[in-house]
């Protein structure tokens, strides 16, 4: 049970149901056309059926042995990308390329004054996707701009002009070979067009690159004719990491404003850059009849590229001494960098071989896979995007990768998370999703009139997210100009999407929110006044919130059996043996009782560890092999500490002298509380208790020490600005302390409204029994003991139940 519990992600009920459950004929039948007619692996298979997966159709997936199956990889998932389906790319391309293919939305003129720009305007718009994947946004904008094309190149040919093979418009009478005439044929034509002209694209997967290929490939297939030339405009590389402008590069200095000098390679690096453009140039306008044409594509692109070699060296090596270097180091860094840079750009081979091993040295550090990063530089990839009159994309479209602000370090380093906040987000800190970044990114890539249409999770809009993303933008003058906000996924999945169509520049058209005519759209992506208010943190609510410990490490946790055998080995194990109490303990258990127990060594030096014998031979065993890889060097070192001890929260609670080492600020003669507030960080209804101040409390959980606020906490008001300016995951709240609770404005609590917060603690209500729970084995005897206490005692008059969704309380 317990490896189907694993694999399926079902709780043990769940699973023991659908065990016992009877198989009905037409499972049965349909089970046996999936094993092929064999009735021997039909009848193994029958008890587990309704636990299988099964495919469009409604069959059970049943794989052969030594069948070939294609699954998604668990790569992908692990760094927040997912696959769009085409209701949802069909919608963000048509609302974000429209303003830009029509001249008049922009301006609030109505519909039927909209005018279609010309074929050479439509032919000269630079679309990207700089996460795409498969190539889903980018096969849809082919689609859309190709049919706008079509219809351009006919009100051209009602004027008497001459569209050619090229699709380039001529005056009558010009002796050039025209375009067949035939919608399909035509439509054909305006896709591979647009394909090789218009459409850019960037992934850091390398698979993902050529699959975006082929989809555009098959969508621009065309009889008697060979594949498009891509490669030039598709290109691989990670989308947050790199140069973004070419005085970056040319003046070595990530913000050039700052920049005191020139430096003597720039003007070798501008040049080179300048024959890359000429090159690009002649390839955007190259026509493709047959393979040799494609050929001579290549042979450009190659060129191009030879001539940007050692720039794109130098790139590299640049932003791998802004990753790697420490503080003052990275002036002195830059300093030999410009010196190795001018030998490079000469020619010298030893110059440009310590640049490359130096490089390679520096993009790997502290990189989970221990290899190389690979950064993308705009305007070294993309040059005649951006070395132009209106430098930038006209439209980025895209569903870039949502990843937890908390995961970040994790999945890419601690020198890639500091990269993204000192330099995508202008030092704004904050536990910001991966997405946020990437909004960031788009924005700087646009020129100045263009426009994005992105799809994210809902938390764009809330907590942190907003504030490094939407609200920074919004401040320099983006305008949202339509907003789809909270939407369910098209599919089984609990996931909430917003997406957002960002304009850089004037907008005088009309402003909806999920269709819905507005005012002004706020980065709430909410209809407000254009002088919204964001609320500050009050100095009044300053250390007095805390997250709680994180092991990072399951190895920690033990079951109250596991605990209880340690605890009667030796009873001094009960200094780091602890109850553990985490979100779903508090939110389904009627007393809220921890169902686990923890490990916990504290800042402890191994010396002194080492003396619980059995908790450490424990950690030893189960944590050490998976804390010995951790990208961190601190949590490789000291593996046998919690990753995230959370010092401050057991100092101001009173629970300080377990640390060896304690802040300035500290009271040693200080005694513990007796109870402290918590709520869980991510729950479906906010819900907060007062818990007995002996647990260690896990990391999805948020815990106060104001107790005088319960019932403040608990009201409806509170609730509502919890929702507001917290974030969500799936569907679900995600208090944030910081932007929910430091914000709130608490009123004086009097004396009633303290009693009104007692009688809705120990009200009598309801148990719902399906959340009880029935092992009495939570609290070993010797820890029970040792704190010299009961669990009623411990925590305050035993409560005769809870609902589980607690009520609000009106408070006028």
């Amino acid at each position: 049970t317990s490896l189907l519990v694993e694999r399926s992600k079902r709780s043990e009920s769940a699973i023991k149901n659908a065990l016992a459950a009877e198989v009905e004929p037409q499972q049965n039948a349909r089970l046996l056309s999936a094993c092929r007619g064999d009735v021997k692996l039909r009848d193994r298979l029958a008890p587990y059926v309704r636990l299988m997966r099964t495919d469009p159709w409604g069959y059970p997936l049943v794989h052969p042995k030594g069948a070939f199956v294609v699954v998604l990889g668990a790569d992908r998932r692990e760094t927040g990308t997912h696959y769009t389906p085409k209701s949802l790319t069909e919608r963000i391309v048509e609302e974000t390329l429209t303003p830009l293919v029509y001249d008049g939305p922009a301006k609030g003129a109505p519909r039927a004054e909209w005018k279609l720009k010309t074929p050479e305007q439509l032919l000269d718009l630079k679309v990207c996707d700089p996460a795409m994947g498969s190539g889903a946004f980018l096969v849809q904008a082919c689609r859309f701009l190709s049919a706008r094309l079509v219809e351009a190149w006919a009100m051209e040919e009602q004027t008497g002009r001459v569209v050619d093979l090229t699709g380039q418009v001529h005056e009558p009478r010009t002796g050039v070979e025209s375009m067949p005439p035939g919608v399909e044929a035509r439509t054909e034509s305006a896709r591979r067009i647009v394909a090789e002209r218009c459409l850019y694209g960037v992934d850091l997967n390398p698979l993902a690159v050529e699959l975006a290929k082929l989809s555009l490939w098959l969508v621009t297939l065309s009889k008697g004719r060979p594949f498009g030339f891509l490669d030039h405009n598709l290109r691989r590389g990670d989308s947050l990491l790199g140069i973004s402008r070419l005085e970056q590069l040319t003046g070595l200095s990530i913000d050039p404003s700052a920049m005191r000098q020139g430096r003597l390679f720039g003007r070798a690096i501008e040049q080179t850059v300048a024959e890359a453009v000429k090159l690009r140039r002649n390839l955007r306008e190259f026509p493709i009849r047959d393979i040799r044409d494609v050929e001579a594509m290549a042979t450009l692109d190659a060129d191009a590229r030879e001539q940007l070699e050692a720039a794109e060296l130098i790139a590299d090596a640049f932003i791998g001494v802004v990753l790697a270097a420490d503080g003052a180091d990275v002036e002195t860094r830059i300093a030999a960098l410009a010196a190795e840079a001018d030998r490079v750009v000469k020619g010298d081979e030893r110059a440009t071989e310590r640049l490359v091993e130096r490089a390679a040295k520096d993009l790997a550090k502290d990189s989970p896979s221990g290899g190389s990063r690979r950064p993308f530089h705009w305007p070294l990839e993309f040059p005649d995007v951006f070395q132009s009159t209106s430098a930038g994309f006209d439209a980025i479209v895209g569903n870039p990768p949502f990843l937890g602000g908390q995961r970040i370090t994790g999945v890419a380093g601690t020198a890639y998370r500091d990269w993204l906040v000192a330099h995508i987000a202008e030092g704004r800190r904050g536990s910001a999703d991966l997405v946020a970044y990437f909004f960031l990114r788009a924005w700087s890539l646009l020129r100045d009139g263009g426009g994005f249409g992105l799809l994210a999770v809902n938390t764009i809009a809330e907590g942190d997210t907003r504030q490094v993303g939407l609200e920074a933008m919004v401040a320099v003058g983006a305008v949202i100009y339509a907003a789809y906000p909270s939407e369910a996924w098209p599919g089984q999945a609990a996931v909430a999407t917003s997406r957002v169509h960002v304009r850089k520049g004037a907008w005088n058209g009309n402003l909806t929110i999920s269709s819905r005519s507005v005012s002004f759209i706020s980065a709430y992506l909410a209809e407000s006044p254009r002088d919204e208010w964001r609320p500050r943190r009050l100095s009044v609510n300053a250390d007095i919130s805390f997250q709680g410990s994180i092991p990072l490490g399951m190895g920690f946790v033990l079951t109250p059996d596991e605990a209880q055998r340690m605890l009667d080995a030796d009873s001094k194990n009960v200094d780091v043996l602890f109850p553990y109490l985490n979100g779903e303990d508090l939110n389904t258990d009627p007393q809220q009782r921890p169902s686990r127990w923890v490990i916990n060594f504290w800042d402890w030096p191994e010396e002194r560890a080492r003396e619980y014998s059995r908790p450490w031979a424990w950690v030893e065993e189960k944590v050490w092999p998976e804390r010995s890889k951790n990208s961190r060097k601190e949590r490789r070192e000291r593996w046998w500490q919690f990753g995230e001890k959370t010092p401050a929260l057991y100092h101001a609670i009173g629970r300080g002298h377990q640390f060896s080492q304690h802040p300035k600020t500290w009271n040693a003669d200080m005694k513990p509380l007796a109870r402290v507030l918590v709520c869980s960080e991510v729950t479906k209804h906010l819900a907060f208790e007062m818990i007995p101040n002996t647990y260690v409390m896990s990391a999805n959980l948020d815990v106060f020490i104001a107790l005088d606020r319960f019932a403040i906490c608990q009201s409806a008001l509170h609730d509502v600005w919890a929702r507001k300016h917290s974030a969500r995951l799936e569907t679900r709240l995600k208090y944030s302390p910081g932007n929910a609770y430091e914000t709130f404005v608490f009123p004086e609590v009097s004396e009633q409204v303290r009693r009104l917060g007692d009688d809705l603690r120990y009200a009598p209500c309801v148990i719902d029994r399906r959340a009880d729970r029935t092992d009495q084995a939570l609290q070993p005897s010797a820890f029970t003991e040792r704190q010299g206490r009961s669990r009623e005692g411990a925590s305050g008059p035993p409560m005769r139940g809870r609902y589980r969704s607690r009520p609000r309380l009106w408070l006028d």
